[in-house]
């Protein structure tokens, strides 16, 4: 769109909105940035003729008031496309396509340009039906984000995510996916990206959170309501705070987006506080156990009783392992040990007691029992779907090889911890299986 046109349609956008006595945010909310908005009407910056539509049905105005002939609206909306100072607007999403194609082939390319020419492509094969062809474009470009934490890196992958999540759902709209499995696969996707994002210092981030959210809250209600979701998810994290801290802040997490796609602000002080004490029982869990000595009857424990004793007991022993107070380490360990009977399922036991009895293992030279211990670590990652847990247990086995002088096969578990790490994905799970 020439500069000067820009300036045009940015004055007309002013008066008509200030005309309905709308403030810049109540303008925007939902269709662009308040900055945007601010820039598009001084004339600044830029807007797609899909955007300026929006806009006009807002503030009650004919778009082709604004536009002139050339301008108008196509049967599919455009999008811009912004590459250095250059803005390019295209009629139809094919003109799109071979535009992208044509400056992707430039190999000085600069890596953001790149990126926002992959997202240009996806929305444009979206809008086309090419849904066969986007799933594995982003896939792949989800794949390259692993590893990169930057916050420019985080904020393109829960793009990505954001994608993947519509994209999921759509297939099962046509029918090329069930819909239990769309749901599941669509609710993974937004929440993958809304971790990414949520607190990320960025001036993208709030608006994705708010996006993925959305996403969260739309899936759980077709999955059976996003409140009931939310209080449920609030409620095992209750209960597992002791158990297994990490997984009562995950389903803190969860419960956090879904409150906020729910716009449930008076549950974020709720969240907060059991975060923060989630928080205190992780930083001093030699503290949380003393507390639970005090609270149960060791002469008459119950399974629960022990269950909670045995992952606080190792909560504690990995606390000290890292500290490196060996003594202590080990008399945390022997209990736990002494607690776990026949009778206790190893589901309830968090992975932390078998981390730190492999590593201590390895200290005392007994790498046998650490390999089994890491391996058994190895197997919960699996079922929890948890690939960094499962190559760091990998990569405890692997020491315990390598002091045995096995060095091949410390080398294929180091080859399988890398691949975890690499993929978004883990082997499936066969219990019992150790590799």
């Amino acid at each position: 769109m020439p500069e000067h046109q820009l300036t045009h349609v940015g004055l007309r956008i002013r008066r008509a909105r200030l005309q309905r006595n709308l403030s810049e945010g109540e303008a925007a909310q939902g269709l662009c940035s308040v900055d945007a908005l601010r820039k598009l009407e001084e004339g600044m910056g830029f807007a797609t003729v899909e955007l300026i539509g929006k806009l006009a049905a807002r503030l009650g105005v004919e778009a082709g008031e604004w536009l002139p002939a050339s301008e108008t609206f196509p049967t599919l909306a455009p999008v811009r496309m912004e590459i250095g100072q250059g803005y390019y607007l295209r009629e139809t999403y094919r003109q799109i396509l071979d535009q992208v194609s044509a400056q992707e082939l430039d190999p000085e390319l600069p890596q953001e340009a790149r990126r926002k020419l992959l997202l240009i492509k996806v929305d444009a094969l979206v809008r086309m039906e090419r849904v066969e062809e986007t799933l594995p474009i982003l896939l792949e470009a989800v794949e390259s984000c692993v590893g990169r934490r930057s916050p420019e890196d985080n904020v393109y992958a829960a793009k990505l995510h954001h994608r993947l999540g519509e994209l999921y759902l759509s297939q099962s709209r046509v029918g090329r996916m069930p819909l239990e499995e769309a749901q599941m696969e669509s609710y993974l996707a937004y929440m993958r990206g809304y971790l990414l994002v949520d607190k990320l210092q960025h001036s993208e981030a709030a608006g994705l959170a708010d996006q993925l959210a959305e996403g969260l809250g739309r899936v759980a209600d077709d999955m059976g309501g996003a409140q009931q979701m939310a209080d449920r998810l609030f409620e095992m994290s209750s209960t597992s705070a002791e158990r297994d801290p990490r997984m009562a802040f995950n389903y803190l997490t969860q419960a956090k987006a879904l409150y906020r796609s729910l716009n449930r602000r008076q549950m974020h002080t709720q969240i907060v506080e059991a975060m923060n004490e989630v928080r205190r029982r992780q930083a001093n869990p030699e503290a949380v156990l003393q507390e639970l000595l005090r609270e149960v009857r060791l002469d008459a424990l119950s399974d629960d009783d022990r269950i909670r004793l045995i992952n606080s007991y190792s909560n504690a022993a990995e606390h000290c392992l890292k500290k490196q107070r060996y003594e202590e380490t080990s008399k945390h360990l022997q209990r736990a040990a002494e607690l776990l009977t026949a009778e206790i399922p190893s589901m309830f036991i968090t992975r932390t007691y078998y981390t730190t009895q492999a590593t201590f293992m390895i200290i005392r030279e007994q790498y046998e029992e650490s390999v089994e211990h890491a391996m058994t670590a190895y197997e919960k990652a699996l079922e929890m779907h948890s690939p960094e847990e499962a190559a760091a247990a990998l990569k405890i086995a692997a020491d315990a090889y390598k002091r045995q002088g096995k060095l091949g096969q410390a080398a294929d578990l180091l080859r399988q911890a890398s691949d975890l790490l690499a993929g978004d994905s883990l082997p499936e799970y066969e219990p019992g299986t150790l590799l």
